[in-house]
């Protein structure tokens, strides 16, 4: 017998160095079967995970119960294909407890063994806090509808204990189902995350997959990864080569002029192109509302979304034997009947800010939308171009297509190219009307702080689309729409403010429902001028004599159950808040958003300022401890929505996530849109692009 072990253990010396035993199950088995020790036993189970079959199964079962073993046996029956072994792990969960029972769910779950959901089902309703949350881990790995109904009923009336465990596999599950294609399934899971008592970690990323399906909705695919069907192009210079659309010229080989690979479907209007891209050498470029050049096969012209070497041009508009320059990169424009009459109307961002943003030499996703006379161009969610295109024979739709360059020898390379047409519904409209220069550098920047508020709602990938006009340039019709969802004013108020010359306008708007909100000054107005009609519009105002504008720090740590409250977390943040607003009679439809009692110094410190600084009635109020009311948002009888907001003194309070996330969450509130669960998402604006658009020049010191 001595002689035996020995030989065995001199094959499973030499075997470990060569981390295998030759493929040969009956020395593994005999090993298994023999006083070997506990380290040559392991490692014969080791053995058995690679290369066992049916036979194998009843040893390793044997092995379940045995306190050493138990997690070597385990790991062998999991990776065996046979059926048999997946029965042996089954017919384990009734004679196992503790860690071992808690080993075998995971190892089920590993295999995806439908045929265990009714057990690991028992399971999660048994008090065992070991086990239960490894049976809802191995449910979500199994995925099937049974397994992922379990997971939903112990998020929504399960223990309290379960209800993280439950989150996390809904989670794990949806990740997967979300890969699979299968988002209905996904929400529902994502659901019950959102509406169960959890962590507020746990709820940002459900939050955040909630938002990747929404934005790909609709979408589909116009390339399928393997041939260039649906797609006609010189043969020469497009091909088809590890699930990517390649476009390529050689010195060899060149083109004699920019040729095109193009979509065969038909024209199109309104919408949203995705579409991954890489290039190496020279220039290329996604074209859009194309037409075809009479005489030339495989030639188009209209809107392009350019790319090139060295990113100079990469994210501008190119006119394409059109109009040539349409938008540089960062920049908004108004196109004209000529390239001569492009005007330039904002900055977007900072050339050093695209360049910083592009991923050099690796995949970059361009994102186009066209709606109307209306086009944005965006790079891995930022925009990098926008304009409006002014004449009546502007290009309404088109064709799309793929640019390979003359010249230079270059290579150009698509992937995930996707596709939404749009109909007028499928997009929330907001029009920012921005007021002139006021107060100098860094305060009521209206123009500054409009534009970067409507490029975060465009960047958001919400069914939103948001322009901004001057002043001046109002009321003329935004975007060749004559209504849109929901106006903003920021601005000056009081016996200035914008809305005066144009109440008339205003009113038939909010008679019909489209959304108002007034920013800052821009909520004071003179009573016996506008009182009544921004009562009407958005449920209060300020009011000299009546309301105050001193400059404090709130603390906001509450905030109503509404839409507009969605992903905001407690801040505090100096600004000129103004408070004691003259409101809708009892409250009528009015719902507080920020509120906070404030310091009695902000009255006390200007006594003897009648119009803004301090009163006897507001006095009273604040010494009585009663809060007061620093945003709001308003319900009209006829379904329209308004909304106060009295910060947005300082230009760089943009920069608070949470100031700014609340503002934009209501302005899509105010347009109908669906607010998400964990907010309106948006990038934290750099310094450099708080100084964008600044009516003021910065000071030198």
């Amino acid at each position: 017998m001595k002689t035996i072990h020995l030989f065995l253990a001199l094959l499973l010396t030499l075997a470990a160095s060569n981390s295998s035993f030759a493929n040969d199950q009956q020395t593994a088995l005999a090993v298994l079967s023999s006083d070997a020790v506990l380290q040559q036993k392991a490692e014969a189970c080791q053995q058995l995970s690679r290369i066992g079959d049916a036979d194998a199964v009843p040893v390793l079962a044997a092995l379940l119960n045995d306190p050493q073993l138990s997690s070597y046996a385990r790991t062998g029956l999991e990776l065996i294909p046979a059926p048999e072994a997946g029965q042996a792990l089954r017919a384990a969960l009734s004679t196992l407890k503790g860690r071992q029972l808690a080993g075998v769910v995971n190892s089920l779950g590993k295999r995806g063994d439908e045929s265990a959901v009714p057990a690991l089902q028992r399971l999660v309703t048994q008090d065992q806090t070991i086990v239960a949350p490894v049976a809802l881990a191995a449910l979500a790995q199994i995925g099937s509808d049974a397994a992922l109904s379990t997971i939903r009923t112990t998020l929504e009336s399960g223990p309290a204990a379960l209800r993280l465990p439950a989150a996390q596999a809904a989670i794990d599950a949806t990740d997967t189902l979300i890969k699979n294609g299968n988002k209905t399934a996904a929400n529902e899971l994502l659901k019950a995350v959102l509406g169960a008592a959890l962590p507020e970690h746990i709820k940002t990323t459900a939050k955040a997959l909630t938002r990747s399906i929404q934005t790909e909705s609709g979408f589909i695919n116009m390339f399928d990864g393997t041939s260039l069907k649906g797609w006609d192009g010189d043969p020469a210079f497009w091909r088809v080569e590890g699930g990517e659309i390649v476009g390529e010229t050689t010195a060899e080989n060149p083109t004699k002029g920019n040729t095109f690979l193009i979509w065969e479907d038909d024209a199109v209007a309104d919408f949203e192109l995705k579409a991954e891209f890489k290039l190496r050498n020279h220039n290329s470029g996604i074209q859009y509302r194309s037409f075809p050049v009479k005489g030339q096969r495989w030639v188009v012209g209209g809107y392009q979304a350019d790319m090139s070497e060295g990113n100079k041009w990469t994210g501008a508009v190119y006119g394409e034997k059109y109009k040539q320059i349409m938008a540089v990169p960062g920049e908004k424009s108004i196109v004209g009947a000529t390239p001569k009459q492009k005007q330039h109307v904002a900055s977007l961002i900072s050339r050093a800010a695209l360049h910083a943003h592009l991923k050099a030499d690796e995949w970059n996703e361009y994102h186009i939308i066209a709606r109307g006379n209306h086009c944005i161009q965006m790079i891995n969610g930022v925009i990098t171009a926008e304009f409006s295109e002014s004449t009546e024979d502007r290009l309404k739709s088109g064709l799309i297509a793929l640019q390979l360059h003359s010249g230079p020898a270059m290579e150009v390379r698509f992937r995930k190219l996707r596709l939404r047409e749009l109909n007028p519904e499928d997009k929330k409209e907001i029009l920012f009307l921005a007021g002139t220069q006021s107060h100098g550098y860094g305060a009521h920047e209206h123009k500054a702080g409009s534009m970067l508020l409507a490029r975060s709602l465009n960047e958001s990938g919400l069914d939103v689309i948001a322009q901004v006009v001057t002043e001046g340039a109002w009321p003329e019709p935004w975007m060749g729409y004559q209504k849109p969802d929901s106006i903003v004013m920021y601005c000056d108020g009081y016996k200035g403010h914008m809305a005066k010359a144009h109440q008339d306008k205003i009113q038939i708007l909010s008679d019909a429902g489209v959304g108002v909100a007034c920013l800052h000054f821009g909520v004071e107005v003179e009573p016996s001028e506008l009182g009544t009609q921004f009562l009407d519009w958005i449920g209060g105002y300020f009011e000299i004599g009546w309301s105050v504008n001193p400059h404090w720090t709130p603390e906001f740590t509450e905030f109503p159950d509404h839409p507009i409250s969605r992903g905001v977390e407690p801040f505090a943040i100096k600004d000129e808040w103004y408070y004691h607003m003259r409101f809708q009679p009892e409250m009528a439809g009015v719902t507080p958003i920020l509120s906070a009692l404030p310091p009695l110094r902000t009255l006390t410190d200007r006594a003897n300022d009648s119009n803004r600084g301090s009163n006897p009635v507001v006095l009273a109020k604040v010494s009585a401890g009663e809060q007061q009311h620093l945003a709001w948002a308003y319900e009209r009888a006829n379904g329209g929505r308004g909304f106060g907001f009295s910060g947005g003194h300082f230009h760089q309070n943009w920069q608070q996530d949470d100031f700014r996330k609340l503002v934009l969450n209501a302005l899509v509130w105010t347009a109908h849109g669906e607010v998400p669960a964990a907010g309106v998402p948006s990038r934290t604006p750099s310094a450099a692009d708080l100084e964008l658009n600044q009516d003021s020049p910065k000071p030198s010191r």
